[in-house]
């Protein structure tokens, strides 16, 4: 996502880290972390960080796959770079569903 940047010229485009959209997307996906994980501990009696983990990779490839309908990557890197990415959105929603983002 990107936003014309301040004190640029007419054209550029600065990235931006926050909008409501991500604030959005980030709250669904806890969300879908946080009911995963407490349907798992329910209905399978297992308990534990891995499981928030597992959760959080769930949502992030199914995230991931849906960001892929309107920005697929055209090389190599770039597809690196979205696999990291995602898997880095995955472990920032599994650590803030178990609470070590406040640490």
């Amino acid at each position: 996502m990107a936003a014309a940047g301040a004190g640029e010229g007419a054209g550029k485009e600065a990235p931006v880290f926050l909008t409501p959209l991500s604030l959005t997307a980030f709250t669904g996906g806890s969300t879908a972390v946080f009911v995963l994980r407490t349907a798992a501990q329910a209905l399978f009696a297992v308990d534990g960080p891995a499981v928030t983990f597992i959760s959080a990779l769930i949502v992030g490839v199914l995230v991931f796959l849906i960001s892929l309908e309107n920005n697929r990557p055209t090389s190599r890197r770039a597809w690196a770079v979205a696999i990291g990415v995602a898997f880095i959105n995955s472990l920032y929603l599994a650590l803030s569903v178990l609470g070590l983002t406040q640490r």
